[in-house]
């Protein structure tokens, strides 16, 4: 069975985007992390300099070893101004000093995983909450326990 974790990007607990998530994942066995419960500090861009990236002391680590364990990603946020969620806005951002990194194959592994989105914004979001979940139920591959 895939091993599902579910990356929830609002800065609200128990708001509307924990709240669809719930619904349309309800039955499916994930781990489910709360960004905003993390510390990610943004990053100097350092992709074009020979040096890199300097090391920033944070949790980010910590979440990318969880993605790197996981065989697909949910994505869940709300949508602000019209993009993700600032903390899920972080969190991707900081990708690109994961593909600088030794440590990981970032790039290979992330090739290897499925991933889908779950948005929550605007009067109707209930109705991509049906869809999403018709669709995971459906077509994602996923079982219920």
């Amino acid at each position: 069975m895939a091993k599902i974790l579910v990356l929830n990007g609002s800065s609200r607990e128990n708001g509307n985007t924990e709240q669809l998530t719930d619904v349309i994942l309800e039955g499916v066995s994930s781990t489910r992390i709360n960004i905003r419960d993390f510390l990610i500090q943004p990053i100097v861009d350092k992709r074009h300099v020979p040096e890199g990236f300097t090391t920033v002391a944070n949790d980010y680590d910590q979440i990318i070893e969880l993605v790197l364990q996981h065989d697909v990603l949910i994505f869940a946020t709300p949508i602000y101004w019209y993009g993700m969620s600032g903390h899920m806005k972080q969190f991707i951002d900081r990708w690109s000093q994961s593909l600088r990194d030794t440590r990981f194959s970032f790039k290979e592994e992330m090739k290897k995983k499925k991933a889908f989105v779950i948005i929550c914004g605007g009067d109707s979001s209930m109705a991509y909450g049906i869809f999403f979940h018709h669709f995971i139920h459906n077509h994602g591959g996923f079982s219920k326990k």
